[in-house]
């Protein structure tokens, strides 16, 4: 459970009673050949950042495809592609099978819309030969509807299209897309088309429109319209995820992008990274200069050592995030001496306390809450106390009533385990 901490706890919770069996590092699988529907064996190794359906049924995750067996048998070299597997049945099909006369590439996080009907991917390949040109920063994000539901296998959509409904390029890989429900809208990160500054910011697509029409991609709100001071470094808005309905839009951002006048936020330390937050935006208000809310804050302060890694539920009351800042709940911490190195929590963000139906009213009761960490009740003091070591990748369920995470904690369990391990190896918890 150690080593599948890393890899599997974003997809853990997908459905309010979901058990995911991971995909093997090393499994017989079943590929498309290209151009044709016929099934062939090959082999995936390296199985990465699995994303469930709804149902629980449908996962796609990344792996590296085998080079001497399947679709890339004589090539010698081995390519990141997406895969998709079947927990009803256990058949497992490629799904980013390169087309005949196209360059190879990579296929890079997966995600699978609610219903499971729709592949969202970072990828290399130039499926739309039309309005990709394949050249130089190859990265875009397409979209494809599975034969489930009507679509055709390998018949992929551009999705990242710029102004001119031409191929963006230069989509950005360290931030999965996010997709809703449906699949009908897509958020993914890319480099700003500012000419003062080139950082990452966010785009919505609205796939129901058509590729060429306005309307179909919007950027995300709250982004500053100077550029940065250079006294502290920027990455800009980055680590989106959708609500289900598409409606709204949980993002990290190193800018305080819920100002009326939104600006760049400082660091810690000059020239070195500046602070990020976590917001929630919904893009159906009808104040869109009010639209953006903080969440890693407190009494509408930002957190002291900011956030990140921010997870939606499907409605989008519940915002799970990590924070290592000290200063947004009551609660018993672990020391640190050195604030980069305070031990990151698990925390939960309630847009509706009082169950109305409205989100972002001001609060009647806590709204924000620790979830690495043991009950108040179980202690003298009154307060939660918090893991006694990082805790990290939070995933949600449907409803948001249940939260999966990552953590290198001993005390959060009845039973300690010893520890160890890399930076990156921990246990999966559910609260």
């Amino acid at each position: 459970m150690r080593r599948f901490g890393r890899l599997l706890g974003a997809a853990l919770v997908a459905a309010p009673a979901l058990m995911v069996v991971p995909p093997s590092a090393y499994a017989d699988v079943l590929v498309p050949e290209p151009g044709g529907t016929t099934l062939v064996p090959t082999a995936e190794i390296n199985a990465t950042g699995p994303s469930v359906s709804n149902d629980g049924r449908w996962v796609v995750y990344a792996a590296q495809s085998d080079p001497d067996t399947g679709a890339d048998a004589g090539t010698g070299i081995g390519r990141r592609s997406a895969y998709r597997v079947d927990l009803l049945t256990g058949a497992t099909v490629e799904l980013s099978v390169v087309p005949d006369g196209a360059r190879r590439g990579d296929t890079v996080l997966p995600r699978i819309s609610g219903d499971g009907c729709v592949v969202v991917a970072i990828t290399e390949i130039a499926y739309d030969l039309f309005r990709d040109d394949d050249r130089d920063l190859r990265w875009d994000v397409y979209r494809l509807v599975v034969p489930e539901c009507g679509g055709e296998p390998n018949a992929w959509e551009l999705v990242s299209s710029g102004p001119l409904g031409t191929a963006r390029d230069g989509v950005f890989t360290d931030s999965a897309p996010a997709v809703s429900g449906s699949g009908a809208v897509i958020a993914y990160v890319h480099q700003s088309d500012a000419t003062l500054y080139r950082l990452a910011t966010i785009s919505i697509i609205d796939t129901t429109i058509p590729i060429d029409e306005p309307g179909r991609a919007r950027e995300v709100a709250g982004v500053p319209v100077e550029a940065p001071a250079r006294a502290f470094r920027y990455r800009g808005f980055y680590e989106p995820s959708l609500s289900q309905n598409g409606r709204h839009l949980a993002f990290t951002a190193d800018a305080l992008a819920s100002d009326r006048l939104p600006g760049w936020s400082t660091g810690a330390i000059r020239g070195g990274w500046a602070t990020t937050q976590v917001y929630v935006w919904d893009r159906l208000a009808a104040d869109q200069t009010t639209a953006v809310h903080l969440v890693s804050g407190a009494s509408g302060a930002p957190s002291e050592l900011g956030a990140h890694s921010p997870q939606l539920s499907g409605d989008g009351r519940v915002v799970a995030f990590v924070s290592g800042s000290r200063d947004l709940v009551p609660a018993i911490l672990p020391r640190c001496d050195d604030a980069a190195d305070c031990p990151t929590q698990v925390y939960r963000y309630d847009r509706d306390t009082d169950g109305n139906g409205v989100f972002d009213e001001p609060p009647r009761v806590q709204y924000l809450t620790i979830v690495s960490a043991l009950a108040a009740g179980r202690v003298r003091s009154g307060l939660a106390t918090a893991g006694d070591a990082a805790s990290w990748a939070p995933a949600l369920n449907v409803d948001g009533s249940s939260i999966a995470f990552v953590t290198d904690a001993t005390n959060l369990m009845p039973s300690r385990r010893a520890g160890g391990g890399t930076a990156t190896d921990g246990d999966v918890l559910v609260a």
